[in-house]
Order: structure tokens, then sequence, then C-alpha cells
């Protein structure tokens, strides 16, 4: 198509060079080229799981009882998700509480906890779940559902005791990473 009715003269806030012969501008797809592939590797990382969502399971035994805990430890402002805390008595536990490091709640949104203890206290800043009498070989499942505030982010402590009578019986010790 013969290119006659074009104007030969450009706007007055254009120049030939810059806007049509594209002087000084050659690296400019490479810049564009270069954010779409960072965003691309960002997402393909996101799908891959590594910014959140994948259980971690943490365990310890002692001749009381073994704690076993699984929950991510790599999360997303904005995530639901659960964790579970299963506890196995080997010796009658009388008072058997999970105490929960400052990290689950810290910047979460706890939204349920199933079964309910009996009696719940947050006397040092950790969440405290006493539940009922425990005898030798039962077993005891704790979920947790919880959501991570958008704007929270690092590392915090999501370590968990189980304790009895104010006695430490068992730890597992874990960090919680919290991105965008």
């Amino acid at each position: 198509m013969p290119h006659e009715d074009l104007p030969r003269e450009l706007p007055q806030a254009l120049s030939e060079a810059r806007h049509v012969q594209l002087v000084g501008r050659a690296d400019e797809p490479w810049v564009r080229r270069g954010i779409l592939v960072v965003l691309a590797v960002v997402l393909g990382l996101g799908l891959a799981g590594t910014f959140g969502q994948r259980d971690r399971v943490s365990r310890a035994a002692t001749p009381q009882a073994t704690l076993r805990v699984a929950a991510p430890e790599r999360l997303r402002g904005g995530l639901f998700f659960q964790a579970r805390f299963d506890i196995a008595a080997v010796r009658d536990l009388k008072h058997p509480t999970l105490v929960l490091g400052e990290g689950w709640a810290e910047q979460m949104q706890i939204n349920t906890i199933e079964p309910g203890a009996d009696k719940e206290d947050a006397p040092d800043g950790r969440l405290h779940l006493e539940y009922g009498e425990l005898k030798a070989g039962q077993r005891l499942t704790v979920w947790m559902q919880m959501e991570v505030n958008p704007v929270s982010l690092g590392r915090r402590d999501q370590s968990v005791e189980l304790m009895d009578s104010g006695v430490v019986v068992a730890r597992v010790t874990r960090r919680v990473t919290v991105f965008f």
C-alpha cells in the first residue's frame, strides 16, 4: 500500500532520530525481555512450591511421648494452611499441653483449632493448649487451620513443646519463613 497519504513532517513533540530511527533505544527491547524472564522465573518457582504450602514433618520422641508436627516451613502472605500435631503417649500424661512458639500466632490468623483445648492460655506470649489426660498408648491429633497476614515477612520461631504438668516432655524446634 503506498504511503502517499502519510504526512511528511512529524508532530512537534517527536524527533525523527529517536522515534523513527530509534537511535539510543536499542537496549529497550532487551530490558523488557529481561523483566519478563525474571517474572517467568519467579512464577515458575512459585508453581514448583518454592514459596510454601508443602508440609515439613518434624518429630521428637522421648520415653514419655512422641510429638509429630506437620506444617509448611515456607509461606506466602495470604496463604491458608493447616498444621497437624500428633501426640502419642508412651506413659500416662495427666495434663498434656501443647506450647506453641510465638511464630504460630504472630502475623497469623488462627481460624480453627480442632479439637478445642480444655484450657487455653498465653502467659509468656506463647499459646498453651491443655488437653485431657492421655493414658499410655493413646493418641491425640490436633489440627490448626490458619492464614498468613498478607503484609507479614520474615522468619519466626514455630517451635512446639509438649508439656505435662509444667514439665517439658518433648520439644520440636522449627522456624517458618514468610515470603510476599
